[in-house]
């Protein structure tokens, strides 16, 4: 075993096939000539491992070349999902116009906790690589590396978790999983992190739990910041790529993102605006 082998060894992971291993063999996925690490650097990729301490099965035989290739080829079922989604919100009002509501607290809880549960374990297994990366090199990896797909088996399974979720939760968000964004890595990591608190809102606002105020103008504007911030990294991407910076996104996957974004920082905004700002308004003159 060569040098590099040898000081792996010492921060307690082995190198083998071009691959990192744990002291358990889990195979991490991880290159250093992809990162830009040298030997010297090597340690640092410890506490990437120490922040994961366990990894789950399903997450150690993930093949992403699988399921982008998957993603690519059948990405069109996407506005079939969409359609259907539109169908059923339509034919569902007419349906209902002139029926009793139906009482689906319950349901609704178990719902809406299965969701949050589903996005803290995403946000706890995708956060460590993303701290990582910009803690050691800088912003500008972070959203044209994409190594968080292709070379981080647990960030990379989550990922895929995350865009087959939106199936469920019926058309909520389409993402270029198939084209393997660098940006994806802010584009889900701060997506799941957002979604962890809003579910669990939902989930307590299901059985009658009394939330204050200032707390759910807070998730909405966080979300309205996640639309900014996602055009921010979207642009920063962009200027970076056409400075002839090697980021690994195509321009289809940039204009669809800021597309995306801002329509999507449209509805909040107007949702924030005829819920708060003018509800505040229209109470003070009543008064």
């Amino acid at each position: 075993m060569g040098s590099t082998g040898r000081s792996a060894i010492a921060v307690g992971i082995d190198w083998k096939d071009n691959h990192f291993l744990s002291k358990s063999g889990v195979k991490l996925n991880i290159n250093l000539v992809s990162y830009g690490l040298t030997e010297d650097e090597n340690q640092v990729i410890d506490e990437v491992i120490s922040s994961l301490s366990y990894v789950f099965e399903f997450e150690r035989n993930f093949d992403y070349k699988l399921t982008t290739q998957w993603m690519s080829d059948n990405w069109k079922i996407s506005f079939y999902w969409i359609f259907t989604y539109l169908m059923l919100i339509f034919s569902g009002q007419q349906w209902m116009r002139n029926r009793e509501p139906f009482q689906l607290r319950s349901t609704l809880f178990l719902w809406n906790l299965f969701l949050a549960l589903f996005s803290i374990t995403g946000t706890l297994r995708v956060l460590p690589e993303m701290v990582y990366v910009v803690r050691e090199h800088g912003f500008a990896q972070s959203v044209c590396d994409n190594g968080f797909i292709t070379r981080v088996n647990v960030s990379s399974v989550w990922s895929w978790l995350f865009v087959m979720s939106k199936v469920p939760e019926l058309g909520d968000t389409l993402y270029a999983y198939g084209d393997v964004a660098s940006t994806g890595r802010w584009y889900l990591g701060v997506n799941y992190m957002i979604h962890a608190i809003m579910y669990s809102y939902y989930a307590m606002r299901a059985i009658n739990i009394k939330i204050p105020k200032p707390i759910a103008m807070f998730i909405t504007s966080s979300q309205l910041i996640q639309m900014v911030f996602g055009v921010f990294a979207t642009l920063y991407a962009l200027h970076k790529k056409s400075n002839r910076f090697d980021c690994l996104l195509s321009y289809t996957t940039i204009y669809s993102a800021i597309f995306m974004y801002f329509s999507y920082f449209v509805l909040f905004f107007n949702f924030f605006y005829h819920s708060y700002i003018k509800r505040s308004k229209n109470k003070q003159k009543s008064n």
